[in-house]
């Protein structure tokens, strides 16, 4: 192995920093949000991140039997994905225990073997930022017609799909939007465990399943892109791709595959990407109004766990006093299990 792949990475960013530097004068730092409430100008590398947030952990075969109960409840040919994805992982896992069963030791495969563990879920996020950038780029332009192109609309929704599930704000609100909690009783708490400890596993399914719905829907949902010319514009936060369906009520969370959904996704302070089940806006393009900025930034705002970010200090000290709302609703849920 090159020495490339033997490095380990540790800082696991939940939200890409090639799309959060759309915010910056300087294609480097940012204004955002901190932990504390403060507002700073930092590197967008610097947040919106955890150390070892996609290490890859032992599976037991109860872990293994709470994600193939998960992945049941998904259509055939997503279990079928689900556990292509698992078998990879414990393979690595067998060959893994193998080696320090075998009493033998070495650095370089000590160091392999750590590498793997880190590295192969960062790396598999990785590669759907690649897969659609220049969707991105181009949508943050204003060319929609771009994802008539090829596999460019599948590349982008499998990219939406993984930025819904993969975040830290994703994992905490998980079991307010899982139903079968509620019918576990006191084998809640157990399985909750569980599912914490292989969460880094079951987002990634998740984001597969949200990414291929989105995908199976696109005739029958409307497909808009948002071109924002007022004052106020457009910010994001560490959850950037947000449920605003009209007729969910404040704080409410649902289940991503749910009827009322309406995905909202700030691409720059000048654009941004809409996956409508309601009628709130047209395919297409559609310029947008002050009050409509107003509305979405605050449901961005709202739906942040710690950080938002936008273009400048005052962008981002308008909305501040709305980070956490939603997450504060949502934590009541979860420290009940």
């Amino acid at each position: 192995m090159n020495k490339k792949s033997l490095q380990a990475k540790k800082n696991h960013h939940y939200v890409w920093a090639h799309y959060l530097a759309r915010w910056s004068d300087d294609g480097r730092n940012v204004w955002h949000t901190t932990p504390t409430g403060k507002i700073i100008r930092d590197c967008v590398r610097a947040f919106a991140r955890e150390n070892y947030f996609y290490k890859s952990r032992e599976l037991t075969p109860n872990h293994i039997n709470v994600i193939r109960h998960l992945s049941s409840l998904s259509p055939g040919h997503l279990q079928e994905q689900h556990e292509a994805y698992l078998s990879d992982f414990l393979k690595v896992q067998k060959l893994g225990a193998a080696y320090r069963a075998s009493g033998v030791r070495d650095h370089e495969a000590d160091q392999a073997l750590y590498a793997l563990e880190c590295n192969r879920l960062e790396n598999l996020h990785s590669s759907h930022e690649r897969e659609a950038r220049t969707v991105i780029d181009d949508l943050a332009s204003g060319e929609i017609s771009i994802l008539a192109e090829g596999d460019n609309l599948i590349n982008f929704v499998a990219f939406l799909g993984h930025q819904i599930s993969r975040t830290k704000s994703f994992k905490e609100t998980f079991s307010s939007t899982f139903p079968e909690f509620s019918k576990m009783g006191s084998d809640a708490i157990q399985v909750h465990r569980l599912i914490e400890d292989c969460w880094w596993f079951v987002s990634y399914m998740f984001g597969i399943n949200i990414g291929w719905s989105l995908y199976a829907s696109r005739n029958s949902d409307s497909h808009c892109l948002l071109i924002n010319n007022t004052k106020k514009g457009f910010i994001t936060s560490d959850q950037p791709v947000i449920n605003v369906h009209p007729d969910l009520k404040e704080g409410e969370v649902v289940p991503p595959t749910d009827d009322t959904c309406d995905f909202f996704f700030p691409l720059s302070p000048n654009a941004a990407y809409m996956i409508n089940k309601s009628d709130k806006f047209p395919k297409g393009i559609n310029l947008i109004s002050d009050d409509i900025a107003d509305e979405m930034n605050t449901k961005i705002a709202k739906a942040a766990r710690t950080h938002i970010v936008g273009v400048d200090r005052d962008a981002v000290a308008l909305y501040g006093k709305h980070v956490g709302t939603r997450d504060a609703i949502v934590d009541g849920h979860f420290g009940a299990l």
